[in-house]
């Protein structure tokens, strides 16, 4: 018995292009609630508390793409988001399970 699942989902990050976003296949649930924790602290660098991202885990891979650490990288990410029609809450956005 694990205490995490390990079904596949689809979930979707900001690039540093306005209005982009990127699809990544997330393993479990730990992976997943890594995607969102990440997620989060996006949010609150928008926001100007780059606390969470400073936080977060360095060198985080998730389905072969680092999640941004960098308060640079963060900020045009943000940035982008902030050009982009949809919130952040849209990100939480799934599409099925394999």
């Amino acid at each position: 018995m694990h205490g995490y699942d390990r079904y596949t989902r689809r979930l979707k990050i900001p690039t540093t292009k306005p209005g982009e976003f990127r699809w990544l296949r997330v393993r479990g649930s730990r992976k997943a609630t890594l995607v969102g924790t990440w997620t989060n602290a996006l949010k609150a660098a928008g926001q100007g508390d780059f606390s969470l991202i400073d936080a977060f885990p360095r060198n985080t891979f998730i389905d072969g793409v680092r999640l941004a650490t960098s308060h640079a990288e963060v900020s045009r990410i943000v940035e982008a988001a902030a050009e982009s029609d949809q919130t952040f809450e849209d990100l939480y956005a799934r599409v099925g399970t394999a």
